[in-house]
């Protein structure tokens, strides 16, 4: 899903805090609070790639 490896200078900075409560959100287990971020991130692409026009797209160089 990611193009280009990323550094960890070229990543936001985010809280422990919200880390932990994503973990807990998904009963405590890191491996499921990864998977449901990666679905959802999948799900937002999906419904903005539906709202870019094609006219648009086929304007890109």
């Amino acid at each position: 899903m990611v193009n280009a490896p990323k550094t960890e200078t070229d990543l936001p900075v985010v809280p422990d805090g919200v880390v932990d409560a994503a973990i807990r959100q998904a009963g405590g287990d890191p491996r499921e609070a990864v998977r449901g971020l990666i679905l959802g991130q999948a799900e937002i692409e999906e419904r903005l790639s539906k709202q870019i026009s094609a006219g648009y797209v086929r304007r890109r160089p």
